[in-house]
């Protein structure tokens, strides 16, 4: 996943991320942050922890993030908003929207997941795929290696970019 988020923010220049995360105790949204900071921290930046809201994973919170914070004229937009999930990415899209702006070309905007709903959604969404149906396959062939007594050790399945209209 860092590797993923590394290549865009270097093609697009992304400097300044606001975090839009799912609840502060969930293992993956904490391990996307985790990504978000590394990749940033390769690219010359940070991610500060007031750059992080915590959104729950439910719609009202990144609204309220969005219309409170970036309505014309108070704090600038950052390069980018990264959300730890599709669906906060869509709701930050529509946020972003009712205000005026436009994406991409005001700022960039990311899922994670890779859901058809973002893939349908307009803006297309940038988003992360997980690969669940190689996951699945390798599933398979371990299990299948479980059955015959064979030992099998963790599998790791890398992620891949799935580019969408809303990073540009």
């Amino acid at each position: 996943g860092t590797l993923v988020l590394l290549d865009v923010m270097k093609n697009h220049n992304v400097k300044k991320v606001k975090f839009i995360a799912g609840p502060r105790t969930n293992e993956d949204s904490n391990i996307r942050i985790k990504a978000v900071r590394d990749a940033l921290e390769e690219n010359g930046c940070s991610l500060a922890d007031e750059d992080i809201v915590y959104a729950d994973w439910e719609r009202n919170p990144v609204n309220e993030f969005i219309v409170n914070n970036f309505e014309k004229g108070k704090e600038p937009l950052p390069d980018a908003f990264i959300c730890a999930n599709d669906p906060m990415a869509m709701f930050a899209v529509v946020a972003l929207e009712s205000l005026g702006y436009h994406i991409p070309e005001d700022v960039l905007v990311s899922g994670f997941d890779y859901l058809q709903e973002g893939r349908t959604f307009y803006p297309s969404l940038a988003s992360v795929d997980q690969c669940y149906e190689h996951q699945g396959e390798k599933c398979a062939e371990l299990l299948e290696k479980l059955i015959n007594g064979e030992k099998v050790g963790n599998a790791e399945i890398p992620c891949e970019a799935a580019p969408g209209e809303s990073s540009g």
